[in-house]
């Protein structure tokens, strides 16, 4: 499909220009396109045969506001403030001098315009709506390139010059920015990109779920924490957010920890954890919690699997139930052994339960862990995302089940093939995510180092035991 400009002809033959006539009816049209995709999403997980088949092109994916329910938050102001007609002829004019450069993806001429029309005419910068494809474009095009620290410093600088531009597809933006923070070591300054999020808690819950996935990939736990303080209980609450669970989940994690670090499983601690979850479910009208799911679960963390319980298995349910205690005490291993975060413990063993999950259709009584190459890549496929595989969970298994090969070992619990021959699938399905995963995808840098796991302590990156 070819694009359309702002200032071409509409094609619908009415003689007006696009940007007057049919734009804000084609924008709501994808939008309403993307909520469907993303509403049967879920129940197309398991058709996609292989992550090789992943389309990653984003043309005709422009950023804009989609009409939802009314909420009791702060809602970012869209609306521009009028300007004289000299004005907009600066806006148009601009807009048909960067079209030509604009079609031939020249990214570097394409950066200069924005650059001096900031300098030259700082006030209209909103005007030129930015937001609605060009950035979005331009991010994609470097991302192919390999060039995210270009488009993250661009972003960074809008941000800090004009911000009333920047906070209107904010969620966007903050995905590369806090990934380039991240990959510059700045760990620490994080935080001062969540105020957006902070400030409009429920306006734009698709990028801050990939923000929170960010963090647990990267290990940073207590950033994690802060965030979701301020977002979890709006995104539970608001009308606007399908499934605020995301993050919600790490908002109620965070009083898990200090009794995961005690190692303490006793009733009386479990009856103290329980009241302080209960006083945070309450905050969001959430009356139940199970105090014995969550003994159960302490429990388990804590009660290494073994091979006669695995041999025992007779049923798919007692596989599953198997496999998610098993995985509650893989998250101790690699908090104890890997140095990660109990936040991200939790998320890479929660990545492995699903793929172990997803195989239970195939359980046989006895039968060892698999980790053929074509089940671990059709579970991956499962991972859709607008643009294509859905990188930060696709590489988190991976690592997830890269990691798992020494628990396994060290359990003595069956599996196939061999820790060799899982290894090579690893790496064979890693190359093959890197070609799906869309360039600007930020598992393209936070994962690059595969397997070495690059964000925890240097002292555990060495692994002797594979």
């Amino acid at each position: 499909m070819s694009k359309v400009g702002r200032n071409d002809p509409c094609t619908c033959g009415s003689g007006k220009k696009y940007k007057k006539c049919c734009l804000k009816k084609d924008r709501m049209e994808r939008r309403e396109e993307r909520e469907e995709f993303c509403e049967e999403e879920d129940q197309q997980t398991l058709e996609t045969p292989s992550i090789t088949e992943f389309e990653t092109d984003t043309e005709d994916m422009p950023i804009s506001e989609i009409p939802s329910p009314e909420s009791p938050y702060p809602q970012v102001d869209m609306s521009l403030p009028d300007i004289p007609q000299e004005k907009h002829e600066i806006v148009e004019a601009w807009w048909d001098e960067i079209k030509p450069v604009f079609q031939r993806e020249d990214v570097d001429e394409m950066i200069r315009r924005v650059e001096v029309f900031m300098e030259k005419y700082p006030d209209l910068l909103v005007h030129l709506e930015l937001e609605e494809a060009y950035l979005f474009e331009l991010g994609s095009m470097l991302g192919k390139r390999g060039e995210q620290s270009r488009y993250a410093e661009l972003l960074m600088r809008i941000r800090r010059e004009h911000p009333g531009m920047y906070v209107r597809a904010f969620g966007y933006y903050e995905i590369p920015v806090i990934t380039e923070v991240l990959m510059r070591g700045e760990r620490e300054k994080v935080a001062e990109y969540f105020n957006f999020f902070k400030e409009y808690p429920d306006s734009m819950p698709n990028e801050l779920k990939s923000v929170v996935d960010i963090l647990l990939a990267t290990n940073c736990q207590e950033q994690l924490f802060d965030l979701a303080r301020s977002t979890a209980v709006p995104c539970i609450q608001s009308p606007k957010v399908m499934g605020g669970d995301f993050i919600f989940r790490w908002y109620l994690f965070e009083s898990w920890v200090p009794f995961l670090e005690r190692s303490d499983v006793s009733r009386e601690a479990v009856a103290e954890l329980t009241d302080k979850l209960k006083k945070k479910c309450l905050q969001c009208d959430i009356i139940e919690v199970d105090e014995e799911g969550i003994r159960t679960r302490v429990v388990s963390i804590f009660k290494p699997p073994t091979i006669d319980e695995q041999v025992a298995l007779k049923k798919q349910e007692d596989y599953k139930k198997f496999c998610r205690e098993m995985c509650n005490n893989f998250m101790l291993f690699l908090y104890e052994r890997r140095g990660m975060t109990w936040a991200t413990a939790c998320f890479f063993a929660d990545a492995l339960e699903s793929y172990l999950n997803t195989n239970a259709q195939f359980f046989r009584p006895g039968a060892p862990f698999n980790f053929q190459q074509d089940k671990l890549d059709k579970h991956l496929s499962s991972y859709r995302s607008l643009f294509g595989l859905d990188g930060i969970m696709a590489m988190a298994t991976l690592q997830a089940v890269y990691e798992f090969i020494p628990y396994l070992n060290e359990n003595e619990l069956r599996h196939t093939p061999g820790p060799d021959d899982i290894i090579k699938i690893c790496h064979n399905l890693y190359k093959l995510c890197r070609k799906a995963i869309p360039g600007g995808d930020p598992a393209q840098r936070i994962f690059a180092d595969f397997p070495t796991y690059c964000w925890i302590p240097i002292e555990f990156r060495h692994r002797e035991n594979i």
